[in-house]
C-alpha cells in the first residue's frame, strides 16, 4: 500500500484528486491510502514521516505551499512532493525543496496517472535504499547512502546521518543485517558505512568528519571488509 497526503484548502479539488488516485488504483490493482488536509499549517505541525507521496497546492491561506514544503523537508527528506498549481512560474522554486514534479490546474486524470506511474517506479527502485527509523512517537525514512554510522548507547541506537542525528531503540546487530555488506563494525559500539570512511590510521577511522576508535578485536575484520569494499569500487 502507498500512503498519500493531499494538502489543499479547496475541497472540490481534494475530492477530484482523491477520486483520480483511487481510480488509478482500481485500474492498476494498486492499493492507496489517501489522507486530506485543508491547510498547510496543520499538516506540517502534526507531520510524521510515513507518507510516500504528498500532493500540495501552492496557493493556500496562512501558509503557502512553498513555505510548507521547506518545513516538510526538515522532517522528511525522502517523501515525493508534487505541487498542484496554476502558476507555472513557481516551478524553479519547487526544485529548491526537492519537488518530484508539478500538476497544473485543472488537473486531468491523464496527468495524475502519469505522475503516479513515475512515482511508483521511483518508490520501488528506492525501497532497498532507505530504512525507517522509528520510535513510539516518531517515524523517519533515511537513505542508507546518507548514513555515516550507527552507534549504540545502552539500548539506544544513535543514527549519525547527513540529515542529522536521530535515535530509537533496538539492536545494533539487527541494524547490521538490515543495512547490508557495505557496513562494518570498527568496534562493538559503532557500525560504520564504509562509503564514508575518509581516513584510516592505526587505531581510528574518520567517518563523516568524526574520528572513531577501531578496537583491537574488530580491526582485522574491519580492514578486510574495508579493503573488499574499496576493491569492489575500483
Amino acid at each position: 500500500m502507498y500512503k498519500i497526503a493531499i494538502v489543499d484548502d479547496d475541497e472540490s479539488s481534494v475530492n477530484l484528486i482523491k477520486s483520480m488516485i483511487l481510480r488509478f488504483g482500481r485500474e492498476r490493482n494498486t492499493e492507496f491510502s489517501v489522507a486530506a488536509y485543508d491547510n498547510a499549517v496543520g499538516f506540517v505541525e502534526k507531520y510524521r514521516a510515513g507518507y510516500d507521496i504528498v500532493f500540495m497546492d501552492i496557493m493556500m491561506p496562512d501558509m503557502d505551499g512553498m513555505t510548507a514544503a521547506a518545513k516538510l523537508r526538515e522532517a522528511d527528506g525522502s517523501v515525493l512532493l508534487v505541487f498542484i498549481t496554476n502558476m507555472v512560474q513557481y516551478a524553479a522554486q519547487g526544485y529548491d525543496v526537492g519537488a518530484f514534479g508539478f500538476l497544473v490546474k485543472p488537473v486531468t486524470y491523464e496527468s495524475i496517472a502519469l505522475k503516479l506511474i513515475k512515482a511508483i517506479e521511483r518508490l520501488r527502485s528506492d525501497t532497498s535504499k532507505a530504512i525507517a527509523i522509528g520510535s513510539k512517537t516518531t517515524f523517519r525514512k533515511v537513505r542508507i547512502a546518507d548514513i555515516f554510522y550507527v552507534e549504540i548507547r545502552g539500548h539506544t541506537l544513535v543514527w549519525h546521518t547527513a540529515d542529522g542525528i536521530f535515535t530509537n531503540t533496538g539492536s545494533l546487530r539487527r541494524v547490521c543485517e538490515q543495512l547490508g555488506e557495505n557496513f562494518a563494525f570498527c568496534n562493538q559500539c559503532y557500525l560504520v558505512n564504509l562509503a564514508h570512511c575518509d581516513e584510516l590510521k592505526r587505531t581510528e577511522v574518520t567517518v563523516g568528519g568524526e574520528k572513531l576508535q577501531i578496537s583491537r578485536y574488530k580491526k582485522a575484520e574491519f580492514l578486510r571488509q574495508l579493503n573488499k569494499y574499496l576493491n569492489d569500487m575500483s
